[in-house]
């Protein structure tokens, strides 16, 4: 079967609720895959034995999972690179730095790098 026939076979016998319970599912486990990764690159305090390969692989997974799953209750997969999440992804951040004084150049690093701001 192509990919249009498997999406057809699945909403043919799979009802919305079902559908979201799976959303909800993924989702969750997309959670627990970008913790995993988070202590498998040691960016926490929380060690793990989990290889950082393996981890990265299941949260590539697990996103997959999210996207075909949001994809079959009719959610929009937006394009990366030209969408309004950005923009407003962007506009928190910088409000975020405005309000600590921070400046585009140096993030508020406290390592004197920065010759942009008056941090320094």
């Amino acid at each position: 079967m192509s990919y249009i026939d498997d999406k057809r076979y699945v909403l043919e016998h799979i009802d919305r609720r079902t559908l979201l319970e799976q959303l909800a599912e993924e989702a969750a486990e997309l959670s627990q895959a970008a913790l995993k990764l988070i202590r498998a690159e040691k960016l926490s305090d929380n060690p793990t034995p989990a290889n950082i390969s393996i981890a990265s692989e299941q949260l590539n997974e697990e996103l997959a999972d999210v996207l075909v799953a949001a994809d079959a209750i009719g959610i929009p997969i937006l394009e990366s690179c030209d969408n309004s999440k950005w923009r407003r992804w962007a506009a928190r951040i910088k409000k975020e730095c405005e309000k600590k004084d921070i400046c585009d150049g140096c993030f508020g690093a406290s390592n004197g790098d920065c010759t942009d701001c008056e941090r320094w």
